[in-house]
């Protein structure tokens, strides 16, 4: 019985540390990215017209970028500076207090444009330019330009 249960608890830390091993940060925060770009694309194709007006559909989309970028800011631990076709500049392990503060403004921009869906349309037009400075602040300075 004791040989069963040492197996057990075994299989069990190695099985823990190979999803480790297996985990991909670079992959992982691209995922993340791609989850909010189409979550801003849903609230921007109803801002143009392209998709009717939804206060619920547009808080979810900016909930899933809220809940997103609390792990994304994880994601870029040290030997994740290059590979896996990764755009992020050096600047993030050089000033990552100030890359971490980028991350908490978009947190703090997500949650009130999930507040203003319930505004309607206007309100909603409003936070979306603040979470879009915000992005594009921090893609300026942490993020390369793609490669052609």
């Amino acid at each position: 019985m004791r040989s069963i249960v040492i197996g057990a608890v075994f299989t069990g830390i190695l099985g823990i540390g190979l999803a480790l091993a297996q985990s991909d940060p670079i992959k992982e925060r691209q995922e993340l990215m791609k989850s909010n770009g189409r979550s801003v694309g849903t609230v921007t194709a109803m801002l143009k017209g392209e998709k009717p007006f939804d206060a619920k559909a547009a808080a979810d989309a900016m909930g899933e970028i809220n809940g997103n970028i609390g792990t994304f800011v994880t994601l870029f631990p040290e030997g994740t500076e290059t590979g896996g076709n990764t755009r992020a500049k050096p600047e993030i392990w050089k000033n990552k207090k100030d890359f971490e503060d980028w991350g908490a403004q978009l947190k703090e921009d997500t949650a009130k444009a999930q507040a203003a869906a319930a505004g309607g349309m206007d309100s909603v037009r409003a936070a979306l330019a603040e979470v879009g400075k915000t992005c594009t602040g921090c893609h300026d300075d942490y993020r390369a330009p793609e490669k052609k």
